[in-house]
């Protein structure tokens, strides 16, 4: 009975101890992901993110060499060309969905303006 409480004293001890070098490890970014599963998953992931970003470009309405720039910035330059991308995705999007948002609190604004003036028409 007591060789079993060593044993599981000594268990205890040492997942304590391999604990606390994961978190140390992990505070000081030096973080240890030796599983192959990690990067396939990081791999596929990268993949996916390049073949939406491909099919977006294809579906741009603008010419066939400003296409293959794209295509060829985001290919030579991996992180850099999809933040740029990313980043012209945004500057030349569609706001109008966001409008109605805007528009609603500027109505409700119009409306109290309107209620607060008197006005026999807007109360009814």
């Amino acid at each position: 009975m007591n060789l079993d409480r060593e044993y599981v004293r000594e268990n205890i001890w040492l997942s304590l101890s391999v604990m606390r070098d994961i978190v140390i490890r992990f505070f000081s970014l030096e973080i240890l992901n030796m599983h192959p599963a990690v990067y396939w998953g990081v791999a596929a992931a990268w993949l996916l993110l390049l073949i939406s970003a491909f099919m977006s470009v294809r579906s741009l309405s603008i010419a066939t060499a400003a296409k293959v720039a794209w295509f060829l910035a985001i290919l030579a330059l991996p992180i850099l060309g999809l933040a740029a991308y990313a980043l012209r995705c945004l500057l030349a999007g569609n706001w109008q969905i966001i409008a109605p948002f805007f528009q609603s609190r500027r109505l409700d604004r119009q409306i109290s303006r309107t209620v607060a003036s008197g006005n026999p028409a807007a109360k009814a």
